[in-house]
């Protein structure tokens, strides 16, 4: 069995924000956002493995906006479809491939999304916009606002002031604690004792990489790139 690690889905609000998308209580989803970067590309020393962009498929897009494109598609049940990107370096001479990459994207429901990664620059934020309300999980996923139309009563969550903004600090929780059942390596292993497929398994990994393929070759192209199923290849 195949199973792909994404660190995203230790934090509790990662899975009750997926019960809010799914119970409609941001309506109908239009459009997505998602931004991962920090400078740690300016202090990059040649040779390392993030500046090598055999080692890792390129730079700043791959090794940082990954972790959004995987954890959007699954927010909204959907598979993005089509990207249309600029990429480039600017200022980390140290990073082989992107120190910044812009990609708007269309998903298979129809949702548009942008995803934009930096590796000169800070800022982190996994944003969802519908026609009753807005989401975005920011400062490193430890803190969400919110904005509703209507009320939400959750285990993590709790808003009763509609139309107003609301900062819900992230529950604490540790990626090294094995006692947390959505603690990935847990997830993994009480799946495989009990005989069913990974939460996250490795056709998912490989399709948010042809996302990441499809981005770089439509900023090299200056066209608009559909990504390329399992069935295509």
């Amino acid at each position: 069995r195949l199973g792909m690690y994404m660190s995203s889905y230790a934090n509790p609000l990662v899975w009750e924000i997926k019960e809010m998308i799914d119970h409609g209580a941001l309506g109908k989803i239009q459009s997505v956002r998602a931004r991962d970067a920090h400078r740690g590309g300016l202090r990059a020393k040649k040779g390392a493995w993030r500046g090598s962009a055999d080692m890792t498929g390129g730079g700043s897009f791959v090794q940082l906006s990954i972790h959004a494109i995987n954890l959007l598609q699954w927010w909204i049940g959907s598979r993005v479809s089509e990207v249309f990107a600029f990429s480039g370096n600017q200022h980390c001479p140290n990073i082989g491939g992107d120190d910044v990459t812009v990609a708007t994207t269309r998903f298979e429901s129809g949702v548009f999304g942008t995803f934009d990664s930096g590796y000169a620059s800070d800022g982190q934020t996994r944003e969802v916009y519908g026609t009753r309300g807005w989401l975005n999980l920011t400062r490193n996923d430890r803190e969400l606002e919110l904005y509703l139309d209507e009320p939400w009563h959750g285990k993590h969550i709790v808003y009763d002031t509609p139309g107003r903004l609301l900062r819900v600090p992230a529950p604490p929780h540790k990626l090294s604690d094995a006692a947390s059942p959505i603690n990935p390596q847990r997830m993994f292993i009480d799946r495989l004792l009990a005989d069913q497929p990974p939460f996250m398994d490795g056709e998912s990994g490989r399709y948010d990489l042809a996302v990441i393929a499809a981005a770089y070759e439509s900023a090299k192209s200056g066209k608009p790139i559909a990504v390329k199923s399992s069935s295509s290849g």
